[in-house]
């Protein structure tokens, strides 16, 4: 079978907890999930696919065939058994979901409330990625990699302020303005928006600030007659966070355009846990790519 690929940018309006499942005996309680590769904060492919599938569900219903077709069905019986005695069975949908991996992370500023950060090891990753499919980003002119050199031991601010350098809070370092910097294009790419407030950070300062003493922790509690039973800590990837993820359909399939639209329509998409105090509630929008043989 012959697919297409479509890559697509996920950006937090709220704030995310996928937990990451994981026992912790440290002061963190539940942690949130994490590439094994770079420690980056990402969501997992059979995360994401649960959450969108939940998603069409309520837009479409359970056994409509589009979720069926895309998501597969689900054994109403003992999972353990092929069917049951109403013939239903677990069937495999035709759409591929890849793992989500954090783009972007918003960083505070002593000029703006914030900047989103990115750092070269992170869009390298993306444009390998495409490459294997055989895509590449419109509007991004060769390899990133080499545009990005200058990134390698300083910070850099993508858009020139009357007041230079920006200080990045978090990492009380400055930024600087540097012109040769892909700064349109990478804003595009990133906020989907030609000027955004965008930072590129070398890469070991990114992963800096997504460990565990820099993300996130919220505490939570549980009261009875306004007496506390149960105090944890849970680590969040914050608001304006930005993710990407590529998603695999049939070529020509019938339901892709369905799929599509309703995806990046205007309504939320509720990722993670904690739906109920209003976490994980994300924008998915289209980010553009060509073939490269078409190129």
């Amino acid at each position: 079978m012959f697919y297409t690929t479509k890559l697509y940018r996920i950006t937090a309006l709220t704030h995310i907890h996928v937990g990451s499942g994981q026992q912790n005996y440290g002061i963190i309680d539940k942690l949130v999930q994490k590439d094994p590769v770079n420690a980056l904060p990402m969501i997992h492919g059979s995360s994401l696919k649960g959450a969108l599938r939940e998603f069409f569900v309520q837009k479409e219903g359970k056994d409509s065939k589009i979720v069926v077709h895309v998501f597969g069905k689900e054994n109403k019986g003992n999972t353990e058994n092929k069917g049951n005695e109403d013939g239903d069975q677990n069937s495999a949908g035709h759409y591929r979901f890849f793992d989500a991996r954090l783009l972007a992370l918003p960083v505070r500023t002593d000029k703006l409330p914030y900047v989103l950060a990115s750092a070269p090891a992170v869009l390298k990753d993306l444009s390998d990625m495409l490459k294997t499919m055989g895509l590449k980003l419109n509007g991004m002119v060769g390899d990133i990699a080499p545009a990005l050199k200058p990134v390698a031991s300083a910070s850099h601010f993508l858009k020139e302020l009357e007041s230079d350098p920006i200080l990045l809070e978090d990492l009380d370092k400055p930024a600087a303005y540097h012109a040769s910097l892909p700064g349109e294009a990478l804003a595009q790419l990133i906020a989907g928006q030609a000027v955004p407030n965008l930072a590129l950070l070398p890469d070991n300062m990114l992963k800096d600030l997504c460990d565990d003493n820099h993300l996130p922790v919220i505490a939570r509690n549980s009261l009875e007659n306004g007496r506390s039973t149960n105090l944890w800590y849970e680590q969040i990837v914050p608001r304006q966070s930005v993710f990407y993820t590529l998603v695999m359909m049939p070529r020509d399939d019938q339901y892709a355009s369905v799929f599509h639209e309703t995806l990046t329509a205007d309504e939320p998409v509720q990722i993670g846990a904690n739906a109920s105090i209003g976490y994980g509630f994300c924008k998915i929008s289209e980010i553009s790519t060509q073939n490269i043989k078409s190129s």
